[in-house]
């Protein structure tokens, strides 16, 4: 498989974690409006939404330039550095870890960095 077909494939997984924070953030309102972290939960969740679909976006749409240009690489590095914090907040931080988030997470991780690998490696074969 192609670095560009995995970064394809995380962009489906991304789409897919976009789709549940928007459903989040409507939870978020159905169940803390009116608490006073309210506006602070639901700030953080929107940012973090958008930043899920710009993810989605540049690897769905742009998965070639993702793996052949700085700025691709860049980005699948952010990637890489969103899903593995996650992860490691989900660990550290909560009382009641979720294995589903850590999991999901660190599939993503795995997704771009074999992406980066594989990258790597047809880089070197063609040298």
């Amino acid at each position: 498989m192609k670095a560009k077909q995995i970064v394809f494939i995380g962009g489906i997984l991304n789409t897919l974690m976009s789709l549940f924070h928007i459903f989040l953030i409507y939870q978020i309102y159905v169940f803390n409006y009116g608490k006073p972290y309210y506006p602070l939960l639901q700030l953080f969740a929107i940012g973090g939404c958008i930043m899920i679909i710009f993810l989605a976006y540049t690897s769905l749409l742009y998965s070639d330039e993702m793996v052949t240009s700085k700025l691709g690489k860049t980005v699948i590095a952010l990637n890489i550095l969103i899903y593995l914090s996650r992860a490691i907040g989900e660990i550290t931080l909560t009382t009641a870890p979720r294995p589903i988030i850590i999991v999901v997470c660190l599939i993503l991780v795995v997704l771009y960095l074999s992406a980066c690998v594989i990258d790597k490696r047809t880089s070197l074969e063609k040298k």
